[in-house]
Protein backbone atom coordinates (compact mmCIF):
# COMPACT_ATOMS: atom_id res chain seq x y z
CA UNK A 1 0.00 0.00 0.00
CA UNK A 2 1.63 3.33 -1.10
CA UNK A 3 1.12 6.18 0.82
CA UNK A 4 1.48 9.75 0.15
CA UNK A 5 1.52 12.50 2.58
CA UNK A 6 1.83 16.34 3.41
CA UNK A 7 3.22 16.73 6.77
CA UNK A 8 2.01 19.61 8.53
CA UNK A 9 4.87 19.16 11.57
CA UNK A 10 7.42 16.30 13.28
CA UNK A 11 8.93 16.89 16.23
CA UNK A 12 11.09 14.60 18.96
CA UNK A 13 10.68 15.82 22.32
CA UNK A 14 9.83 14.97 26.27
CA UNK A 15 6.29 16.03 26.23
CA UNK A 16 5.30 19.26 28.00
CA UNK A 17 3.97 19.62 31.55
CA UNK A 18 0.59 21.20 29.90
CA UNK A 19 0.74 18.42 27.28
CA UNK A 20 -2.38 16.29 28.28
CA UNK A 21 -4.84 17.18 25.12
CA UNK A 22 -8.19 16.73 24.48
CA UNK A 23 -9.33 16.60 20.70
CA UNK A 24 -6.38 18.92 19.46
CA UNK A 25 -7.74 18.76 15.56
CA UNK A 26 -4.88 17.03 13.23
CA UNK A 27 -5.51 14.55 10.51
CA UNK A 28 -3.10 11.69 11.19
CA UNK A 29 -0.72 11.63 13.96
CA UNK A 30 2.23 8.99 14.22
CA UNK A 31 4.16 8.61 17.66
CA UNK A 32 7.18 6.25 18.54
CA UNK A 33 6.96 5.88 22.16
CA UNK A 34 10.64 6.52 23.71
CA UNK A 35 9.85 6.49 27.22
CA UNK A 36 7.38 7.67 29.80
CA UNK A 37 3.96 7.31 30.88
CA UNK A 38 0.83 8.59 29.00
CA UNK A 39 -2.47 6.71 28.41
CA UNK A 40 -4.88 7.33 25.10
CA UNK A 41 -8.56 7.07 26.25
CA UNK A 42 -11.30 5.49 24.00
CA UNK A 43 -14.48 4.51 24.66
CA UNK A 44 -14.37 5.21 28.45
CA UNK A 45 -11.62 2.98 28.54
CA UNK A 46 -7.06 3.88 28.90
CA UNK A 47 -4.28 2.27 27.72
CA UNK A 48 -0.77 2.82 28.18
CA UNK A 49 1.39 4.20 25.28
CA UNK A 50 3.94 1.28 25.59
CA UNK A 51 7.98 2.24 24.89
CA UNK A 52 9.29 0.95 22.46
CA UNK A 53 6.09 1.16 20.07
CA UNK A 54 4.96 2.97 17.29
CA UNK A 55 1.20 4.47 17.51
CA UNK A 56 -0.67 5.42 14.23
CA UNK A 57 -4.00 7.51 15.09
CA UNK A 58 -6.82 7.82 12.28
CA UNK A 59 -8.28 10.78 11.80
CA UNK A 60 -11.37 9.43 12.63
CA UNK A 61 -10.28 9.11 16.24
CA UNK A 62 -11.45 11.19 18.89
CA UNK A 63 -7.52 12.28 20.20
CA UNK A 64 -7.91 11.94 24.33
CA UNK A 65 -4.75 11.42 25.81
CA UNK A 66 -2.76 12.24 29.23
CA UNK A 67 0.47 11.85 30.70
CA UNK A 68 1.85 11.21 33.98
CA UNK A 69 3.72 14.90 34.29
CA UNK A 70 6.24 12.65 37.10
CA UNK A 71 7.64 10.60 34.06
CA UNK A 72 6.18 12.33 30.83
CA UNK A 73 5.88 11.35 27.39
CA UNK A 74 9.17 11.13 25.64
CA UNK A 75 8.45 10.52 21.75
CA UNK A 76 9.02 11.22 18.49
CA UNK A 77 5.87 12.87 16.41
CA UNK A 78 4.53 13.30 12.89
CA UNK A 79 1.23 15.11 12.10
CA UNK A 80 -0.04 15.44 8.65
CA UNK A 81 -2.19 14.68 6.43
CA UNK A 82 -2.56 11.26 3.62
CA UNK A 83 -4.47 10.56 -0.27
CA UNK A 84 -5.99 7.46 1.19
CA UNK A 85 -9.12 8.14 4.19
CA UNK A 86 -8.07 5.39 6.55
CA UNK A 87 -10.63 4.71 8.84
CA UNK A 88 -10.09 2.25 11.94
CA UNK A 89 -12.08 1.64 15.30
CA UNK A 90 -8.99 2.25 17.34
CA UNK A 91 -5.18 3.43 16.92
CA UNK A 92 -2.73 0.75 15.13
CA UNK A 93 -0.03 -0.20 17.53
CA UNK A 94 3.25 -2.17 16.41
CA UNK A 95 6.19 -2.98 18.26
CA UNK A 96 9.63 -2.27 17.21
CA UNK A 97 10.84 -5.74 16.97
CA UNK A 98 8.03 -6.51 14.70
CA UNK A 99 9.49 -6.42 11.49
CA UNK A 100 12.52 -6.53 11.14
CA UNK A 101 12.99 -2.83 8.90
CA UNK A 102 11.34 -1.08 11.79
CA UNK A 103 14.65 -0.44 13.74
CA UNK A 104 16.15 0.98 10.58
CA UNK A 105 13.24 2.88 9.56
CA UNK A 106 13.64 4.34 13.40
CA UNK A 107 17.06 5.35 12.92
CA UNK A 108 16.22 7.13 9.88
CA UNK A 109 13.17 8.84 10.33
CA UNK A 110 14.99 10.19 14.21
CA UNK A 111 18.02 11.62 11.58
CA UNK A 112 15.48 13.30 9.01
CA UNK A 113 13.29 14.60 11.88
CA UNK A 114 16.55 15.82 14.19
CA UNK A 115 17.89 17.71 11.45
CA UNK A 116 14.49 19.45 10.40
CA UNK A 117 13.90 20.46 14.01
CA UNK A 118 17.56 21.94 13.81
CA UNK A 119 17.38 24.29 10.50
CA UNK A 120 13.46 24.36 10.09
CA UNK A 121 14.76 24.16 6.42
CA UNK A 122 12.09 22.98 3.80
CA UNK A 123 14.20 20.43 2.09
CA UNK A 124 14.48 19.07 5.09
CA UNK A 125 10.98 18.43 6.21
CA UNK A 126 10.79 16.98 2.74
CA UNK A 127 12.88 13.99 3.34
CA UNK A 128 11.12 13.53 6.53
CA UNK A 129 7.91 13.71 4.73
CA UNK A 130 9.79 10.89 2.11
CA UNK A 131 10.66 8.37 5.40
CA UNK A 132 7.11 9.01 7.47
CA UNK A 133 5.31 7.63 3.70
CA UNK A 134 7.99 4.75 3.57
CA UNK A 135 6.94 3.75 6.83
CA UNK A 136 3.68 4.02 6.36
CA UNK A 137 3.89 1.86 3.82
CA UNK A 138 5.74 -0.97 5.07
CA UNK A 139 3.61 -0.39 8.76
CA UNK A 140 0.01 -1.07 6.29
CA UNK A 141 1.79 -4.04 5.23
CA UNK A 142 2.56 -5.47 8.56
CA UNK A 143 -0.66 -4.47 10.26
CA UNK A 144 -3.34 -4.48 6.71
CA UNK A 145 -5.54 -1.67 6.65
CA UNK A 146 -8.38 -1.87 4.01
CA UNK A 147 -8.72 1.71 2.74
CA UNK A 148 -11.48 3.74 2.24
CA UNK A 149 -13.06 2.72 -0.87
CA UNK A 150 -15.86 4.93 -1.34
CA UNK A 151 -14.95 7.43 -4.44
CA UNK A 152 -17.65 10.03 -3.92
CA UNK A 153 -16.13 10.67 -0.29
CA UNK A 154 -12.24 10.38 -1.27
CA UNK A 155 -12.97 12.87 -3.98
CA UNK A 156 -14.72 15.01 -1.82
CA UNK A 157 -11.73 14.64 1.00
CA UNK A 158 -9.39 15.54 -2.24
CA UNK A 159 -11.51 18.57 -2.85
CA UNK A 160 -11.32 19.47 0.66
CA UNK A 161 -7.76 19.47 1.05
CA UNK A 162 -6.97 21.00 -2.45
CA UNK A 163 -9.27 24.19 -1.35
CA UNK A 164 -9.76 24.64 2.27
CA UNK A 165 -8.34 28.37 1.98
CA UNK A 166 -10.72 28.91 0.30
CA UNK A 167 -14.20 30.40 1.43
CA UNK A 168 -15.67 26.83 0.37
CA UNK A 169 -18.82 24.98 1.83
CA UNK A 170 -19.73 21.64 2.02
CA UNK A 171 -23.20 22.99 -0.50
CA UNK A 172 -20.06 23.43 -3.03
CA UNK A 173 -18.53 20.49 -2.36
CA UNK A 174 -21.39 18.15 -3.44
CA UNK A 175 -22.01 20.38 -6.59
CA UNK A 176 -18.15 19.41 -7.86
CA UNK A 177 -19.33 15.82 -7.12
CA UNK A 178 -22.47 16.38 -8.97
CA UNK A 179 -24.37 14.84 -5.93
CA UNK A 180 -27.19 16.10 -3.48
CA UNK A 181 -25.43 17.70 -0.28
CA UNK A 182 -27.82 15.31 1.97
CA UNK A 183 -26.86 12.27 0.20
CA UNK A 184 -23.11 13.31 0.72
CA UNK A 185 -23.12 14.11 4.31
CA UNK A 186 -24.95 10.81 5.05
CA UNK A 187 -21.96 8.82 2.54
CA UNK A 188 -19.33 10.76 4.01
CA UNK A 189 -20.31 10.24 7.77
CA UNK A 190 -21.04 6.57 7.27
CA UNK A 191 -17.42 6.24 5.67
CA UNK A 192 -15.37 8.80 7.87
CA UNK A 193 -17.70 9.00 10.97
CA UNK A 194 -17.43 12.17 11.29
CA UNK A 195 -19.70 15.18 8.69
CA UNK A 196 -17.50 16.85 6.25
CA UNK A 197 -18.25 19.80 7.82
CA UNK A 198 -16.42 18.35 10.77
CA UNK A 199 -13.31 17.27 8.55
CA UNK A 200 -13.09 20.73 6.71
CA UNK A 201 -13.07 22.53 10.52
CA UNK A 202 -10.30 19.92 11.73
CA UNK A 203 -8.29 20.17 8.42
CA UNK A 204 -8.19 23.89 8.56
CA UNK A 205 -7.46 24.02 12.47
CA UNK A 206 -5.11 21.51 12.36
CA UNK A 207 -2.99 23.59 9.38
CA UNK A 208 -3.43 26.71 11.62
CA UNK A 209 -2.26 25.23 14.46
CA UNK A 210 0.57 24.56 12.38
CA UNK A 211 1.53 27.67 11.05
CA UNK A 212 1.15 29.08 14.84
CA UNK A 213 3.83 26.89 15.97
CA UNK A 214 5.73 27.55 12.77
CA UNK A 215 6.00 31.22 14.22
CA UNK A 216 2.78 32.47 12.15
CA UNK A 217 1.20 35.44 13.65
CA UNK A 218 -3.00 34.98 14.38
CA UNK A 219 -3.72 36.72 11.35
CA UNK A 220 -1.13 35.13 9.08
CA UNK A 221 -2.04 31.93 10.18
CA UNK A 222 -6.04 33.04 9.46
CA UNK A 223 -5.39 33.53 6.05
CA UNK A 224 -3.46 30.42 5.38
CA UNK A 225 -6.08 28.38 6.61
CA UNK A 226 -9.22 29.20 5.24
CA UNK A 227 -10.70 31.56 7.76
CA UNK A 228 -11.72 35.11 7.78
CA UNK A 229 -10.14 36.49 10.20
CA UNK A 230 -7.87 36.53 13.58
CA UNK A 231 -11.33 36.32 15.42
CA UNK A 232 -12.68 33.45 13.77
CA UNK A 233 -9.39 31.27 13.48
CA UNK A 234 -9.33 31.76 17.54
CA UNK A 235 -12.89 30.98 18.02
CA UNK A 236 -12.63 28.15 16.03
CA UNK A 237 -9.53 26.31 18.49
CA UNK A 238 -11.33 27.38 21.56
CA UNK A 239 -14.27 25.07 19.59
CA UNK A 240 -12.23 22.56 18.39
CA UNK A 241 -10.38 22.24 21.73
CA UNK A 242 -12.99 22.12 24.30
CA UNK A 243 -11.72 25.36 25.62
Amino acid sequence: MKISANLLTCGRRLAPTVWNVKNIPTPYRLYYVEGGQAFFTLGGREFQLKKDHFYFFPSTLPFLIRQNNEDRLNHMYFNFIIDQPIVAAEPICASLNEHPSFPLFLEIMIDAVTSFSQTKDPAKKDVACHCLEAFLSLLFTVKPLPPLDDNVVIRGIEYMESHFKENITIKEVARELYINEDHFIRKFKKAMNMTPYKYLSRLRASVALELISSGSTLEAAAAGSGYKSASALSHALKKQQNI
